[in-house]
């Protein structure tokens, strides 16, 4: 069976489900990106000078249910993305955090560029969510929160 898909339950469950990304760096910045399963999503974009700019739109259910579906279709739990011998000096790196309710939740995290096609592909479908930014002004203007 599908680990994810074993997961996140019934679809039908999905509006308490969640998936965010992160990878913010000391150094470089970065971003914070999340999408509620009831269609909330955020994103927290951080300068290389820590400052954070956060933004959040409504994406609707049937859009976070799809970033859901994509996460299920690749199978997002059982990837392991490969062990490294050593990390490289201030490189970045990424998590995903999949959860569903308020206790349960998995994280999958690699280092740089996704190693995986399916960690890129929905990577690429939760960077999307950066333009949320465009045209909003920021709901908090300040220092990076962690």
């Amino acid at each position: 069976m599908n680990l994810t898909s074993e997961f996140l339950g019934d679809p039908a469950g999905w509006a308490a489900a969640s998936l965010s990304l992160s990878s913010v760096h000391g150094l470089w910045g970065g971003y914070a990106l999340a999408v509620a399963g009831g269609g909330a999503a955020t994103a927290r974009l951080v300068d290389p000078g820590q400052r954070e700019r956060a933004y959040a739109a409504e994406i609707g259910a049937p859009a976070a249910h799809e970033l859901l579906r994509l996460c299920v279709a690749h199978d997002l739990l059982a990837i392991a993305p490969p062990e490294r011998a050593s990390l490289v000096p201030d490189e970045a790196s990424s998590t995903f955090r999949l959860s569903r309710g308020r206790r349960a939740f998995a994280l999958v995290s690699y280092a740089n560029d996704p190693p995986h096609a399916g960690l890129a592909a929905i990577a690429a479908a939760l960077l999307a969510l950066r333009d949320l930014a465009n045209g909003r002004a920021p709901l908090y203007d300040g220092p990076y929160r962690g």
